[in-house]
């Protein structure tokens, strides 16, 4: 399952009835200490270097660092396609059992990767199953003559990478045609350990019978092809008027099965309890609670500053906060600017115009406030740098240098 601290087990994490729902998508990584008698190894030479950055790109792509020149170390040496521990050989695309906190059950995965990172740990990324305990379904309340079957599990494309000494021994887990009816399901899966015939989309908490035809985007792929890299380009989505996200869902569902990777980046909605839900859902999406049309001012306004004070067109620099803090003690009622944290258009009865939420230093977060900038001499854009400011919250002027 997801990536989670190590020890963490999903199967057994509840809300209480009247919080929202909210799958809970961690799973261990690094899921122990290692074991004294095991010494895992690499089997066999390494995937040679070409084939191996051209399956697995992301790990083997520098990207610059903050100093000019400077670059990140990669995250791979080199890739394997077998390794061993305890003195069984495991190989790519085998299912696994991954060690999780002691006293819980183990974690269920397909090994995807084989590689040695660039600090000489031995990992292997692994692509994780679901149980039913696992997903959506816990939260649900069942009649009484309606059961899960034990044996059946959920391919998610959830996946994190862990030291090879995690592994646990081999699991056979056999995918199933989703058409055919229990029986034939039982009869079929009656020699494996576990089977399959569905997959599990953590971020929209839905399930999806898995096809041949449907590439890795959507998760719900066999696993043929399961070396070649998916980091693929993102397609980002506004969501205006979002509600609790349910149209947005379903074109990230619909992108999917196309071959798109579309995520909801932002929603907004003037319904507090939506936006709540939606967040609870979706927890990397940028919720806002306004109204649309304030949000869309907002936008328009904040590309007029950027192109006022980031874009070059001021005639001259702002000045440095050493020559500002030189030129003397703060002044009465005059206060220290910590950082701006935050920004909106406008709202219940306020001004349309934009606002800056302001941290002041030495003051707690209690003590933000929020203040309309045509209250504030803006030299130098917010969000970087601390400045001065005459800070009467309620006056009608304030006077701020960034």
């Amino acid at each position: 399952m997801a990536p989670a601290p190590a020890g963490a087990s999903p199967a057994r994490k509840r809300r209480s009835a009247d919080e929202p729902p909210l799958v809970v998508t961690e799973r261990a990584t690094r899921g122990r200490p290692p074991r004294e008698d095991a010494d895992p190894e690499f089997v066999g030479d390494p995937i040679p270097a070409d084939e191996a950055r051209a399956k697995f790109p992301h790990r083997y792509h520098r990207q610059r660092r903050n100093g000019e020149g400077e670059e990140e170390e990669v995250k791979a040496r080199c890739h394997y396609r077998a390794a061993q521990v305890e003195g069984i050989v495991y190989n790519l695309r085998d299912d696994v059992y991954v060690a999780a906190e002691e006293g819980k059950p183990h974690f269920i995965g397909r090994i995807t990767e084989l590689f040695e990172g660039t600090d000489h740990v031995k990992y292997f990324n692994c692509r994780w199953f679901f149980r039913s305990e696992d997903t959506v379904i816990s939260t649900a309340k069942l009649v009484d003559d309606h059961s899960h079957d034990p044996k059946r599990v959920f391919l998610s494309d959830e996946r994190n990478d862990n030291p090879l000494d995690c592994i646990v021994s081999k699991v056979k887990i056999l995918q199933v045609d989703p058409k055919l009816d229990l029986e034939a399901k039982a009869q079929l899966a009656a020699d494996n350990d576990l089977y399959y015939d569905m997959s599990y989309t953590v971020p929209y908490s839905t399930f999806e019978n898995i096809t041949n035809d449907i590439n890795e985007i959507s998760g719900i792929s066999s696993d043929a092809d399961s070396e070649v890299d998916t980091s693929v380009a993102t397609a980002t989505l506004l969501d205006l008027y979002s509600g609790c996200g349910g149209m947005s869902t379903g074109l990230c569902l619909g992108a999917a099965l196309a071959g798109l990777k579309l995520e909801t980046r932002w929603a907004v909605d003037f319904n507090s309890h939506a936006c709540k839900s939606l967040k609870s859902n979706h927890p990397k999406t940028e919720v806002r609670n306004e109204k649309a049309d304030d949000f869309l001012s907002l936008l328009k306004e904040w590309a007029v500053l950027c192109d006022q004070y980031v874009h070059d067109n001021n005639a001259e620099a702002p000045p440095s906060m050493d020559e500002e803090e030189e030129e003397g003690e703060l002044e009465k009622d005059e206060y220290v600017v910590q950082k701006l944290t935050d920004i909106c258009y406008g709202g219940i009865d306020r001004k349309s115009c934009i606002y800056f939420k302001v941290q002041w230093k030495g003051y707690g977060p209690e003590e933000d406030t929020w203040e309309p900038i045509e209250n504030l001499s803006v030299q130098r854009l917010p969000f970087k740098n601390k400045g001065v400011c005459s800070r009467r919250p309620h006056a009608k002027s304030i006077t701020t240098a960034w």
